[in-house]
């Protein structure tokens, strides 16, 4: 399991003859700002190489990174303010 400098996510390969098959396999996403959507839109399974779905993604992680989330959590149906910063 390789995690690259950068965002990765972590997601489960569905493709029967591939090495991380069930198992959770960690996609290389790089620097810079994006949306949740854009994060988990079109990624292929680095040992297969084969197209992931979207609902596989479950983990984010980062590495030699500054980190950034910001957006609206409800709550018991009342929006929440959220920001996260991490240097």
């Amino acid at each position: 399991m390789v995690v690259y400098p950068g965002l990765n996510i972590r997601g489960t390969c569905e493709n029967q003859s591939c090495l991380g098959y069930h198992k959770g396999v960690w996609v290389k996403k790089e620097y810079g700002q994006m949306s949740l959507g854009h994060i988990r839109a079109k990624n292929n399974c680095p040992a297969c190489k084969e197209p992931m779905q979207s609902s596989s993604f479950k983990t984010l992680g980062y590495r030699c990174a500054k980190v950034e989330f910001e957006g609206v959590k409800i709550v018991n149906g009342i929006d929440v303010d959220f920001n996260f910063k991490d240097e």
